[in-house]
């Protein structure tokens, strides 16, 4: 038998990087090399794109939402097994909203049930999980009275949201749109969030508008983009059409029909 101690470490690497994920993580402790290997940013890198390859398709897994808090993984291939999950628990006690997944990472979020600050990330195979910092501004899908000096003013919001990977940087993002009536102005804020600087920014963008009513309001993410339904804010007509959000450039995009062919 080959001693481990004595294999080229670009050789350790290459296998350690093809091993499923919960095999990997036994090799953590084997010892501080290879725990420093497997934590290491590239090795990571390197192996998600393994893994998300047809050579790692037999280690991915469906999962389920089950009335608004059961959630259960079934694996793709035979047997099938199925393997009920607990998820973190929340800040608030509404029902958890799965917003995505992206390479074994969850985002939950209660914010279809008006409680927007409660936001995690999550990975079920090792059950760590963060909560993100509360969003600090905004009231979601609400209507609401506000007091500016002595005029009170009607003013109402609808959100969505999404969650995504940016492969450029390897950093896992969270958007959530907010279009706001407020009078006669109205305005849509964009807040998204990095995990690599575990803080939120915000910007305002008025050249697109929510459609309504949006029957999905998790974004539909695909190659480094989240994707909803919009109009142009100068259209006068309210002509629909599906308008990315770049991960990487932080910016909207309009898609063509080719896109998604």
């Amino acid at each position: 038998m080959v001693d481990a101690a004595k294999l080229p470490p670009d050789l350790v690497a290459e296998i350690l990087h093809r091993l499923p994920v919960r095999d990997l993580l036994r090799c953590r402790c084997v010892n501080k090399l290879w725990l420093s290997l497997i934590d290491d940013r590239s090795f990571i890198s390197k192996h998600l794109r393994y893994m998300s390859g047809s050579a790692g398709a037999e280690n991915h897994s469906i999962i389920l939402l089950r009335a608004g808090q059961n959630l259960r993984s079934i694996e793709m291939e035979p047997p099938y097994r199925v393997r009920e999950l607990q998820p973190p628990p929340r800040r608030s006690g509404s029902k958890i909203v799965l917003v995505g997944s992206c390479n074994g990472l969850l985002c939950l979020s209660s914010l279809a049930s008006g409680a927007a600050e409660d936001v995690a990330l999550w990975n079920p195979l090792t059950n760590d999980h963060a909560h993100l910092p509360i969003v600090p501004f905004g009231n979601f899908g609400s209507i609401s009275m506000i007091i500016e000096g002595v005029t009170m003013i009607m003013m109402s919001s609808f959100a969505v949201i999404g969650f995504g990977y940016d492969s450029v940087t390897g950093d896992y993002k969270v958007v959530i749109i907010e279009s706001v009536s407020k009078e006669e102005e109205q305005f849509q804020d964009i807040r998204f969030y990095s995990l690599l600087k575990n803080s939120w920014m915000r910007f305002r963008d008025d050249r697109y508008w929510l459609c309504l009513p949006q029957n999905r309001k998790m974004g539909v993410y695909v190659n480094n983009n989240l994707h909803w339904v919009m109009t142009r804010r100068s259209d006068s007509n309210a002509t629909r059409l599906i308008v990315a959000f770049d991960l990487r450039t932080e910016d909207y995009k309009e898609t063509t029909n080719s896109e998604w062919m």
